[in-house]
């Protein structure tokens, strides 16, 4: 009987194991693991005052399905919001929670392109 129980936690444990395996794959840990391997530093606030300001007109609704939010807060863009496009993958943001995130981490939330596209003095 002791053995039938050992023999069952070891199974239940293999299937974790492959579980947990299968979900990173589906999840794209390899994303993480490109953020990592970015060899950029976040950006400056001298830096991030060189990237351009857009202000959003709702044009770029007819192209999409609905409205377009902010992928950092999750509010959806009100006509003559301050947006900054992101010029190395194209995602947009409101300027201030875009600016918050690359003060700490120097890729885009959505894709993990790395953002600092402005170079720094060494």
């Amino acid at each position: 009987m002791v053995l039938l129980s050992a023999l069952l936690m070891l199974m239940v444990g293999i299937v974790m194991l492959i579980y947990i395996w299968i979900a990173s794959r589906a999840f794209g840990v390899n994303v993480g693991e490109q953020s990592r391997n970015c060899k950029c530093k976040a950006l400056k606030r001298d830096d991030l005052n060189k990237l351009p300001c857009i202000e959003y007109t709702g044009e770029d609704e007819e192209e999409e399905e609905g409205p377009m939010d902010c992928a950092i807060c999750l509010e959806v863009f009100v006509k003559d919001d301050q947006c900054r496009l992101l010029p190395s993958c194209n995602h947009k943001f409101h300027v201030n929670c875009i600016d918050s995130w690359l003060l700490k981490k120097p890729f885009c939330p959505i894709c993990r392109a790395c953002a600092n596209f402005v170079k720094h003095k060494s």
